[in-house]
């Protein structure tokens, strides 16, 4: 229900990796989008959430390591007790 119903495409990439497509989102959208994510997790779930944007030129590998490297920055934000959403 978080995910937009026009052309948003979320799987499962294995183990508790998940990946989102949003076409046609600039970052406005996709801050409201992992908003949207994060209000409907479970009490107590926490996620780290990667986000990138595609130039036009990338290919899947190269876009994913960006968004892998975000998903991690993340991370160690939440291990420093920094909590905020940033997208």
């Amino acid at each position: 229900m978080a995910i937009r119903g026009s052309g948003d495409f979320l799987a499962r990439l294995g183990g508790d990796d998940f990946g989102l497509l949003a076409p046609n989102s600039d970052s406005v959208g996709i801050g409201r989008l992992t908003r949207r994510l994060g209000e409907v997790l479970p009490s107590g779930v926490v996620v780290s959430i990667g986000v990138t944007t595609w130039d036009g030129t990338e290919n899947g590998s190269d876009l994913w390591r960006c968004a892998d490297r975000a998903m991690y920055e993340t991370k160690l934000r939440h291990r420093r007790g920094d909590m905020r959403l940033q997208a």
